[in-house]
This record gives C-alpha cells, structure tokens and sequence, in this order.
C-alpha cells in the first residue's frame, strides 16, 4: 500500500537485576550497544538505501515507555531507552529533508514468554501502563503496519508535520 522503503528496528537487553550502584560496567555498555548503538546503524543505514532509492521511506524504532518514565526499568536500560527517543527525533528532522519519516514505538509490558515467568514484571504492569491490559506482539506488529503506512503519512518525531 505503499510506495517507500520501510525499516523497523525491534531489538533490547534489559536485566531487571541491574541497579545503578552495583551494575556492572561492561553490562551498561553491553546495554547501549545494543539498545542504542543499533539503532543509530540500522536508522544510518536504512536511510542511506533509502535516499539512495530516491522514494522515501519510513524508519520505525522501538524505545519503551522505560525511556519516557524513567521507572519502569532498570538504570541502563532506561536511559538507552530514553536515548532511542532523542535519538529518533533527531533523526526525523535530520532525514524529513529526504522524505523519510521516523518514529518510535514505545511500549509497555509486553507478554512474551520471558514476561511470563517474571512474577515481579506481571505486579508491575499497573504502575507502567494505564491499560490493565496483556500486551502482545500483534499491539505492536498493528502499530508499526499503520506507522509504515501511507495513512500515518502526516507522522514523523511524534508529532504532525
């Protein structure tokens, strides 16, 4: 349905055992690589091919409702999360010249497997999330379906433009 190029970058390392006074050095950089360095190469990258293609596109990053409250993760992960926002708003002002829209999904707690089994992540979804609802990979395939799409083709940095 449309005719841009589209990138969607979904990728993040969170240890809810890691707090700030006792973390691990290499773990906080392990963190940001991922979370934040990756990213900045996908969205690089991405927007290269598609300047080159001469057609537009979009560039979908996943931050977290992490890196908006600051509460609802561990240190290292919310500050790379918070990064990844900046980041993205950024980058959609830098790459708007180039008809190239990008913006952030930002999650709550989303039920996989791995949340399943964390009894402490299941208490605290009412404290990160108004909708006292199981999030699933489908809440956020639809969000990033309708974001790659021409009907979100007014949104970029989350605002109109």
């Amino acid at each position: 349905k449309t005719k841009q190029a589209a990138s969607f970058l979904n990728s993040g390392l969170n240890d809810r055992r890691f707090w700030l006074i006792d973390g691990d050095n290499n773990y906080w950089d392990q963190t940001f690589a991922i979370n934040m360095k990756g990213v900045f190469l996908v969205t690089k990258h991405a927007a290269k091919a598609m300047q080159t293609l001469q057609i537009g596109g979009v560039i979908i990053n996943t931050a977290s409702v992490a890196g908006i409250t600051g509460s609802s993760g561990p240190t290292a992960y919310s500050a790379a999360k918070a990064g990844v926002i900046s980041f993205t708003k950024n980058a959609a002002i830098e790459l708007s010249s180039f008809s190239i829209r990008v913006n952030a999904i930002c999650p709550g707690l989303i039920y996989t497997p791995l949340i399943a089994k964390d009894d402490d992540a299941k208490k605290s979804v009412a404290k990160i999330q108004p909708l006292q609802k199981k999030g699933g990979a489908d809440d956020i395939a639809n969000t990033a379906l309708f974001l790659a799409s021409d009907d979100s083709a007014f949104i970029t940095d989350d605002r109109l433009s």
